[in-house]
């Protein structure tokens, strides 16, 4: 009797691992997807503009990327940050989402990025971001706070 559940804990211990190892690295189906698209990036909806989930239920979600063109720190680049259900396609329920960016001691900016910054969800439209030197970034995405935010980070994480 006891070694028969001695067996039967082994078993559902092995069944466990294994499940929660199966689906590690899986998206939940009804988490969406979310495209930073601009020229650091990419204008298409591809691995080099889509972010990638930082998490298990896919909360947060991070795309690191290079600046490597003087224009963008200049006259800053113009992006969509794009929230979709489908991968890599436009569908009926695409989104692009708008920033709204407050500092302190300053008028709160719509659309309009100057990195680092952290912005919430507002609306929607191209948001202008600018960029203080040439290098490597990381937009982080937040679906439960509704906010998203763009970091410079060293040069060994940057995937480009």
């Amino acid at each position: 009797m006891y070694s028969q559940i001695g067996n039967l804990t082994v078993i559902l211990g092995l069944l466990a691992f294994v499940s929660a190892n199966s689906f590690a690295n899986t998206k939940p189906v009804e988490a969406p997807y979310f495209y930073f698209l601009c020229n650091a990036t990419s204008w298409q909806l591809n691995e080099d503009s889509r972010l990638v989930c930082d998490d298990p239920l896919c909360i947060s979600y991070v795309l690191d990327f290079s600046v490597d063109e003087s224009w963008m720190v200049e006259q800053g680049d113009h992006c969509k940050l794009l929230r979709t259900d489908t991968s890599d396609t436009w569908d009926e329920t695409s989104e692009v989402v708008g920033a709204y960016v407050e500092r302190p001691n300053e008028r709160p900016q719509i659309n309009h990025l100057q990195v680092p910054a952290v912005a919430r969800f507002f609306g929607t439209g191209s948001i202008l971001t600018q960029y203080p030197e040439l290098g490597c970034y990381r937009i982080w995405v937040s679906r439960a706070r509704s906010a998203f935010s763009i970091r410079p980070i060293d040069s060994e994480f940057c995937a480009r």
